[in-house]
């Protein structure tokens, strides 16, 4: 088992092939687990949500800056997906984790539709939860949701719509 533990802590702040393997695997059996009943105290526990934020964050960890751009959008969809799942059912860890903020700071820096789509759907999930809406607000959300309704998908303006 320590030998194990030794390799996987060896892959987990590089930007190798098997890290971005493993983080994909991870991501994706956290997202499905999230639901169980000792899942959310344990992404709690071991910070999660702040690490899956910080792969929309650019000026968060500097290994995530490391990372080739095609993997790093694969990682960014990854982690958009699992704040998804996880997002509701743990809210005051996600806004204690400035959630929200990122969110929109990322929705507002990215151009690929795939990643504004997946980081649309996101804030449009967590929107109702908490005080997340008045946080919403006070990061200028209209004009952003607004760019969205006109010159976009009809799936991103659904979800702009709904945000606002």
């Amino acid at each position: 088992e320590s030998q194990s533990k030794v390799k996987f802590t060896r892959h987990a702040h590089t930007t190798t092939q098997l890290d971005f393997e493993l983080k994909r695997l991870g991501w994706s059996v956290i997202s499905s687990l999230v639901s169980e009943p000792e899942c959310p105290g344990k992404i709690v526990k071991h910070d999660v949500i702040r690490i899956l934020l910080s792969y929309l964050n650019p000026d968060g960890d500097p290994i995530v800056r490391q990372w080739p751009s095609n993997l790093l959008a694969s990682l960014q969809v990854q982690a958009l997906s699992a704040l998804y799942q996880i997002a509701p059912r743990l809210p005051e860890a996600f806004g204690a984790a400035k959630g929200p903020s990122i969110v929109l700071s990322f929705l507002r820096s990215v151009r690929d539709d795939v990643l504004r789509s997946s980081a649309l759907r996101l804030v449009s999930r967590v929107v109702r939860l908490l005080d997340f809406t008045r946080q919403l607000w006070k990061e200028s959300t209209i004009p952003l949701m607004l760019t969205f309704l006109g010159n976009s998908s009809s799936t991103m303006q659904r979800d702009a719509a709904v945000i606002l």
